[in-house]
């Protein structure tokens, strides 16, 4: 099987193919794990605050919704 546009070359690992791109992810690019909970948190945050949705969310947005 051919990699997918945008990989630029294919390591053997054992049994493995691991394909790696030459640019980072969008994902790794934002900064990855950390940068999207605080975005997510920042977000649920102001929607706790906001007089016109947090009667929507009684007791709270929950800790599930919050984890990608």
């Amino acid at each position: 099987m051919l990699p997918r546009a945008g990989w630029d070359r294919i390591q053997r690992k054992a049994d493995t193919v691991v394909l790696v791109a030459e640019d980072p992810t969008l994902y790794e690019w934002a900064g990855g794990r950390d940068a999207f909970d605080r975005m997510i948190n920042a977000f649920y945050d102001r929607v706790e605050r906001d007089e016109l949705l947090s009667p929507f969310f009684p007791g709270g947005i929950r800790r599930t919704a919050r984890r990608i």
